[in-house]
């Protein structure tokens, strides 16, 4: 089930829905599809088809109907519509299914992100899905608290590195909170360039992508996927791979920008294949080092944006101090790092890394420590 709604001018929008059917009864059907658009429990459009299944086999079915003055969904007001779908069956409902979308367009234009034809500075936090004590567990309601902070804080993007919970989206589509997101296709061929070539590794990329896209295609607040993170893409094997990856997810969903992100600097040879630039840079204090790097990237490729996807640096709560390793260190470093972001009328935006404290599995076997990290400030721009 897709739902592809978009603005079509400031009175319009279209809702197009794409319905896959099975028939798991051993007879053939012939049942009424009926499709409601509703907002605020008022029904405001419907829509419907007679289909015909033979036992055992599938259809799809495209419907399509145009609102009047729609109300868009936006990081300020996230309006949610509902579809109520419907089979029937001798004027009898056998099945029905309700979800909720917004109305909203997203588009990358020269260098700036558009939502509904508006620029967004993207102002973002990566986050993991891990709770003190718990582990992935969230037994007390800690992930609406952080989503309240990260919102409230002046945040209005949240990058995620694999699939998070269903709630997760929901509220992000409840609180006008935008997600990046991204399949754990991370540092393949880093250590082993065979990784790009090999068939199952190809084989469960794609899996997680049609998996991805299949979850979260419906969700307004999802406006970004991102095929992998810190491969080898300095690498021919890497640049094939990744190419096959976006078109891969092109094919799933044409609706959304497709990226992937990059820890190779001006080594990467992927960044004509994505929809913008997305940048892993960490620089510390050096801020003329940030600078130049930046530069040298955008020449690469002058025409598109970047989005700078990670950047900061670790701090232990209660070190004080301008040492490395203190909050207020780190609070420098950020302050720092968002001045040179703003400086770059290509950068469409930088996400933090990292929203709180995690457990991070050691490579090595040897050691029984945890990788801290702490956030405790973000700028405004």
């Amino acid at each position: 089930m897709f739902i592809c709604s978009q603005p079509l001018d400031k009175k319009n929008a279209s809702v197009d829905l794409e319905i896959e059917l099975k028939n798991e009864e051993d007879r053939k059907c012939e049942f009424e599809l009926i499709a409601e658009v509703e907002l605020s429990e008022k029904k405001v459009s419907s829509m419907g088809e007679k289909v015909f299944i033979s036992s055992g086999e599938g259809k799809k079915i495209f419907l399509k109907t145009n609102l009047k003055n729609p109300q868009l969904w936006s990081l300020e007001k996230p309006v949610l519509y509902k579809l109520n779908l419907f089979i029937s069956e001798k004027g009898k409902i056998i099945d029905e299914l309700k979800i909720p979308f917004g109305i909203r367009k997203v588009e990358i234009k020269g260098f700036k992100f558009l939502l509904n034809g508006k620029s967004v500075f993207l102002k973002g936090i990566n986050r993991h899905e891990e709770y003190y004590g718990t582990g992935r567990v969230d037994k007390k309601n800690i992930l609406k608290y952080d989503m309240e902070l990260i919102k409230g804080m002046g945040a209005n993007i949240v990058r995620i590195h694999y699939p998070f919970e269903k709630r997760f989206y929901e509220l992000a589509d409840e609180m006008g909170l935008l997600t990046f997101a991204e399949i754990p296709y991370w540092q393949v061929g880093v250590k082993d360039i065979k990784e790009f070539t090999s068939p199952e590794v190809m084989e469960n990329a794609k899996k997680q992508l049609e998996n991805l896209v299949r979850e979260l295609k419906n969700h307004p607040s999802v406006v970004i996927y991102s095929v992998g993170n810190e491969c080898a893409s300095e690498t021919e094997e890497g640049r094939s791979a990744i190419k096959e990856l976006i078109d891969y997810t092109k094919k799933l969903d044409p609706t959304r920008p497709v990226t992937y992100t990059s820890r190779s600097k001006t080594s990467c040879k992927s960044y004509d294949l994505v929809d913008f630039i997305s940048e892993n840079l960490y620089f510390d204090m050096d801020s003329e080092g940030l600078n130049k790097i930046l530069d040298e990237i955008h020449a690469l490729q002058p025409e598109k944006p970047i989005l700078i996807t990670e950047f900061g640096c670790d701090a232990i709560k209660g070190i004080s101090g301008n040492t490395r390793g203190s909050e207020k260190y780190q609070a420098e470093v950020i302050k720092k790092n968002w001045e040179v972001f703003l400086s770059k009328k290509y950068i469409i935006g930088a996400i933090l890394w990292c929203w709180a404290d995690y457990w991070h599995q050691p490579m090595r076997t040897d050691l029984n420590l945890c990788f801290l990290n702490n956030l405790n400030h973000f700028l405004e721009a």
